[in-house]
């Protein structure tokens, strides 16, 4: 019998909320990397000092992101 405890994605996802993250999304082919604002019940995601990065090197500064949650594949940490 399990004795541990549930972690939902949401949960975890909120608790990078200020950490720096990796985003991989549906179709795309590059990756956003970016301090990650705020995360919603539904995974929608704010990025702050937002990059993209294509074939492991970043190619552009885009800011501040909006990342609908239903195009969202992976939310990865980024260790420094």
């Amino acid at each position: 019998m399990f004795r541990g405890f549930i972690l939902f994605p949401n949960d975890k996802v909120k608790g990078l909320v200020g950490s720096k993250v990796q985003i991989e999304m549906k179709g795309e082919k590059s990756t956003l990397e970016g301090i990650l604002e705020i995360a919603d019940e539904y995974l929608n995601l704010h990025l702050m000092n937002t990059t993209e990065i294509v074939d492991g090197k970043k190619v552009r500064a885009l800011g501040s992101v909006l990342v609908r949650g239903n195009n969202i594949i992976l939310v990865n940490p980024v260790n420094e």
